[in-house]
């Protein structure tokens, strides 16, 4: 298990090869999520939301992923001003890298369905 320490503006990770999306919502919240798709394994964190905005479509084979399934299998993670505290289900000795990448993701409208249901 590694905890990696997060800039609150960083919404990408890499670490030993595994992407992770930061997936922000309303009220502050934070969900960390794999950025690989279920479908082939495509880089889903450089997908797009579908029109509805409760999908992302991967960039290679136009699979569409439910976010409320992505947030279902989220990584355990924390968010307090300033920082994001994660939870890496890896003992990879290779250091965290984070970004915050320009995103074409607009989740918000489908992370606010998710805390009223």
């Amino acid at each position: 298990m590694t905890v990696i320490h997060l800039e609150q503006s960083s919404n990408y990770l890499e670490q030993a090869g595994r992407c992770y999306m930061v997936l922000t919502g309303p009220r502050n919240h934070c969900h960390v999520v794999s950025g690989k798709c279920a479908h082939r394994g495509g880089p889903l964190h450089l997908g797009e939301t579908d029109e509805s905005g409760r999908f992302i479509v991967c960039p290679w084979h136009k699979n569409k992923t439910n976010i409320a399934r992505l947030v279902e299998e989220e990584l355990p993670s924390v968010r307090v001003p300033g920082r994001i505290t994660v939870v890496l289900d890896s003992d990879a000795q290779e250091p965290a890298i984070s970004y915050r990448r320009k995103m074409l993701l607009e989740c918000s409208a489908a992370l606010a369905q998710l805390q009223k249901a």
